[in-house]
């Protein structure tokens, strides 16, 4: 779930320009009173229950937009392009951050870089291959198709 506000910006402004825009802005609400507070808010769940609860303690508040997303990763098909994700969106991120072929960005955002296929090994929990491959995942930082391949087959 997200709150936006939208911002008007024409192509020549500069982004020091644009940020004490944003700044006079902030401080003329203020200074006439307006509390301004703008949070963009992600939840696995509940996350409607939680916005109302949110705007129930702030007079005045609003929902403004709601959206759904799906969980943010990259589905592979080969190991060249998971190592392609797995290098650019992992540069600068924290690299204590990464496990299981999720890892952290330099901006905080999570990811999952995966073999296109891996959620076919996990479909049925209760089978052996799902057992290995899942211990196999368990072991990476990094997925490695072939490693996760081989640990499914037995």
């Amino acid at each position: 779930m997200a709150t936006k506000r939208k911002t008007k910006q024409s192509s020549s402004r500069t982004p020091q320009s644009t940020n004490r825009s944003s700044s006079r802005t902030l401080q003329s609400q203020q200074r006439s009173g307006i509390q301004v507070i703008s949070p963009c808010l992600w939840f696995d769940s509940q996350a409607e229950e939680a916005a109302r609860f949110y705007v129930s303690v702030f007079k005045k508040g609003k929902i403004v937009t709601v959206n759904r997303y799906p969980a943010v990763g990259q589905d592979c098909p080969t190991q060249k392009e998971i190592d392609y994700y797995w290098d650019k969106l992992g540069e600068g991120g924290d690299p204590n951050a990464r496990q299981c072929g999720w890892l952290k960005d330099k901006f905080g955002l999570s990811w999952q870089v995966a073999p296109t296929g891996m959620a076919k090994m996990f479909k049925n929990p209760k089978s052996k291959a799902t057992e290995w491959a899942f211990a196999a995942m368990m072991q990476m930082k990094k997925i490695d198709i072939a490693a996760l391949e081989s640990a499914f087959k037995g």
